[in-house]
């Protein structure tokens, strides 16, 4: 959903809409499919821009970073504040532009923005680094890729990674400091 800024009326413009976001990289470069997208607020024109105060719901599916179980995450923003710009090629959009280094700021392209993209970047800032299905997951075996949480396997376990073992030379003697 495009959304013009150069047409929205000092009075604002109320917006709810159901959004289609294409699957976004996660973590280990894994499709991640987002689910039942919506964006609602209102867009009130500012000094810098459109000031867009609204919220965001989605549903985001996983890769456990453990074991690549699928996890469901939930995306629930209702306070969110951004300050809409043009993108660079419009006039006057240079001023905006040097305001964009504020985090509360997002560049559109041409005379608006797309609500997926706001809403896609928003996704992305929710989502965590490492997503684990669970806190105690054990995740897969080195050696044999067995669930360690469903299956037990008779792999030993690795003392020392054999490229990180020169560097045991450095260690101290047990005895002393």
């Amino acid at each position: 959903m495009f959304l013009d800024l150069k047409k929205i009326e000092r009075d604002g413009v109320a917006i709810d809409a159901p959004l289609e976001i294409a699957p976004l990289h996660g973590p280990g470069d894994l499709p991640a499919p987002v689910r039942d997208a919506r964006i609602w607020g209102t867009a009130v024109p500012e000094g810098r821009g459109v000031e867009f105060r609204g919220g965001l719901r989605a549903r985001v599916e996983l890769a456990c970073s453990r074991c690549l179980r699928p996890v469901e995450l939930p995306i629930a923003l209702d306070d969110l504040y951004l300050v809409l710009v043009p993108g660079v090629d419009e006039p006057g959009a240079a001023a905006a532009q040097d305001a964009a280094q504020d985090a509360a700021v997002f560049v559109g392209r041409g005379t608006g923005v797309d609500l997926v993209d706001v809403a896609t970047e928003q996704i992305y800032l929710q989502l965590p680094l490492k997503p684990v299905c669970r806190e105690d997951c054990k995740g897969l075996c080195a050696t044999c890729g067995a669930d360690r949480n469903t299956e037990t396997c008779d792999c030993a376990e690795q003392g020392v990674d054999p490229r990180l073992a020169p560097l045991l030379q450095f260690r101290r003697p047990s005895g002393g400091v």
